[in-house]
């Protein structure tokens, strides 16, 4: 008898072993933006994943000041990555070494976070039958609304902004137009007769909803962003550190991105990797590559903090239709 509860005690040792417990991961990222078979299959590399989402820069910002939910891994954007580094909310120089082949603009911070998906605001056009509208400005877009389409613009006044300044160049003395208009993208090509400009990834559910999407350039400088997968600084130990550095270097590896690059429709900065792309999107990929070369794209960065103040008012004015 105590022979056999030896043995059941040594098994129930080994079983213990062999089954070591979950990390938890405590991860912020843009909302709808996570691919739920990662998240899966992270779990079965042993890591649990506890996902919360933001839906602006704003939010982030202020949710990463204290950091009083406990995040330990953050999606940002290039725009706010910046002063978020600065202000010490995340923690630096963890990838130094890490030999990747990422496309060349997504790479300024590499060292301190890995580049997760990039994409470009561009015009997004359902035709009405026997129309082609050719939409390659803010202002060609805004003017459809008096042909009877619905229009939507990007919520977030730096991408509207930068895109009339390119739209209106070589102006030197710009003030941008105050006009109003709907503040949403994807939401608003749902039938022919309307269209928008935003970030190419919003309008993958038109594409899988079979609807004909014209995706169009625009005319000056292309603008594009990119997220990176960052460690938040909330005073770990050695140990959950370096089990965070491994779990961000495999969150981010070929494979998984083309996984959330599949579920999202957005970029892999990988070179040449289109894995998990809709063809329309892989197309607009290599048409977006191939403008890059002769005209290096906007990337977004914030403003200094006077013209920052000048935007934002204006931004208050124009946002919402009234």
């Amino acid at each position: 008898m105590r022979l056999v509860q030896i043995i059941v005690l040594l098994l129930f040792a080994i079983s213990a072993v062999a089954k070591p417990s979950r990390q938890q991961i405590r991860l912020l990222n843009w909302w709808d933006y996570t691919s739920p078979k990662l998240v899966a299959k992270m779990k079965r590399l042993g890591y649990n994943i506890e996902l919360e989402t933001y839906k602006s820069n704003n939010v982030v910002v202020s949710k990463l000041i204290n950091n009083r939910a406990g995040f330990d891994v953050a999606i940002v954007s290039n725009q706010v990555l910046p002063d978020l580094l600065s202000a010490h909310m995340l923690i630096k120089d963890q990838f130094i070494g890490l030999n990747r082949n990422y496309l060349s603009f997504t790479t300024k911070y590499a060292h301190d976070c890995l580049p997760y998906l990039w994409s470009a605001t561009i015009f997004s056009v359902i035709p009405k039958p026997h129309d082609h509208p050719k939409v390659h400005s803010l202002d060609q877009l805004l003017a459809l609304s008096a042909h009877g389409y619905k229009i939507g613009v990007i919520d977030d006044k730096l991408e509207v902004y930068d895109r009339l300044v390119q739209d209106h160049l070589p102006t030197t003395d710009f003030h941008p137009p105050l006009q109003s208009f709907t503040s949403s993208t994807g939401e608003i090509l749902t039938r022919p007769g309307s269209a928008a400009y935003g970030w190419d990834g919003a309008i993958e559910p038109a594409v899988t909803r079979s609807l004909h999407v014209e995706m169009q350039l625009p005319k000056g400088r292309i603008i594009e962003g990119y997220d990176t997968v960052c460690l938040v600084n909330n005073k770990m130990s050695r140990m959950k550190l370096k089990s965070l550095v491994a779990f961000v270097k495999k969150f981010t590896d070929h494979k998984n991105t083309a996984m959330s690059a599949k579920y999202s429709q957005y970029f892999s900065p990988y070179v040449n990797d289109t894995r998990g792309l809709n063809s329309q999107f892989a197309k607009l990929r290599a048409r977006l590559l191939e403008r890059n070369k002769t005209e290096p794209p906007v990337v977004i960065s914030p403003l200094p903090p006077r013209k920052d103040a000048q935007v934002s008012s204006w931004w208050r004015t124009v946002r919402y239709e009234k």
